[in-house]
């Protein structure tokens, strides 16, 4: 029996609908069975095209919800029925996809009345799917190169500072986290209702990388300062009596040295021809001994002067190297913190 003799109800997707429900070629080409006491059967099929919408939020380890409602608005339940036989979707001839798995189906029938319409009720079927999304190829590109660049910004904190390469590290892990988040932003649907944690991730992550150049500037900073400014007391016991034995690193603190004083030779007049014995700590007065000792005087005091700014240039580098592996626990901390913070937010929206 041809299609035309059969009525034809109007079937709509509602608030999802991406098209007309019916296509020439379904009907076409499926003919209407009737049976002798009556009762006809129409099994049209074809393929509809319908509109979820998607919540990011957990991209790309997100499972979805998808529902498709179809309803009759030209006729009422009285006219004509719609009833679910299953309460699930058959699942035979569905193809297993690439990108998605239907974890389970749901199926529900529904009826709206209307005042409008004198207490008539509209039937309505609603279809539920879940998918999850194969994490494998987002996983394999997006998550484990993400870890592998916050492994590598945790390592500028330790490349040592004499190195050079210190302040050109973080910034190649700066580029290389705006990089990355190109890819994600291409990987990912463009919606603004829902952002995703892992970009929302690598975004913090790419401030913290820019904090650490800053700090690495600061720390080469204080690494290359001269001995003409000593470490000041207070910064002395927050790094050295402080940091040092919160992170076990007493070993790098500089020992401390304590100032000698020479005595200073007595000078008397003795009589240059004469043969005696002198008496230790007793310098002649004559002018090249003077000149000598004058020179000897000020030799020393330049050495002096050198080792103790070799003791105020150390105290310095450890107290840049102490700061350095502060920074570093300091970030650690940070972005497990960031990525607890992210999670748990997330699950109490949800």
């Amino acid at each position: 029996m041809e299609y035309s003799f059969v009525l034809n109800c109007s079937f709509i997707f509602d608030e999802s609908s991406a098209g007309s429900f019916y296509k020439s070629s379904f009907t076409e080409n499926f003919r209407v069975r009737v049976r002798y006491d009556g009762r006809i059967t129409w099994a049209f099929g074809g393929e509809m095209s319908t509109i979820c919408t998607l919540d990011m939020t957990f991209y790309p380890l997100d499972l979805q919800k998808c529902e498709l409602q179809i309803e009759n608005w030209a006729y009422n339940g009285l006219e004509v029925s719609l009833i679910n036989k299953r309460s699930s979707i058959e699942m035979d001839a569905y193809e297993p996809n690439g990108v998605w798995t239907v974890v389970s189906t749901h199926t529900q029938h529904y009826n709206h009345t209307y005042v409008a319409e004198g207490d008539a009720h509209f039937p309505e079927i609603r279809f539920t799917l879940y998918l999850k999304r194969k994490a494998l190829f987002y996983v394999l590109n997006l998550v484990v190169p993400c870890g592998l660049i916050i492994i590598v910004a945790l390592a500028v904190f330790w490349l040592p500072a004499d190195s050079g390469e210190k302040v050109s590290l973080g910034v190649t892990v700066l580029l290389a986290f705006s990089v990355f988040q190109l890819v994600i932003a291409e990987h990912t649907p463009v919606n603004s209702d829902f952002t995703p944690v892992l970009a929302r991730m690598v975004l913090s992550i790419m401030s913290l990388s820019s904090m650490s150049v800053l700090t690495s500037i600061w720390i080469l900073y204080l690494h290359h300062k001269d001995g003409s400014t000593s470490v000041p007391h207070c910064v002395k016991v927050f790094a050295f009596k402080g940091l040092a034995y919160i992170l076990c690193m007493q070993a790098s603190v500089p020992p401390v040295r304590k100032k000698k004083v020479a005595p200073k030779p007595t000078m008397i007049n003795v009589d240059e021809e004469s043969n005696g014995p002198r008496s230790p700590g007793v310098m002649s007065s004559s002018p090249d001994l003077i000149s000598i000792l004058d020179n000897l005087t000020f030799i020393t005091d330049k050495l002096k002067e050198q080792d103790e700014e070799a003791i105020v240039i150390a105290e310095w580098r450890a107290v840049a190297k102490i700061l350095d592996r502060f920074l570093f626990w300091a970030s650690t901390f940070a972005i497990i913190l960031i990525f607890v913070i992210l999670i748990s937010r997330q699950d109490l929206e949800h």
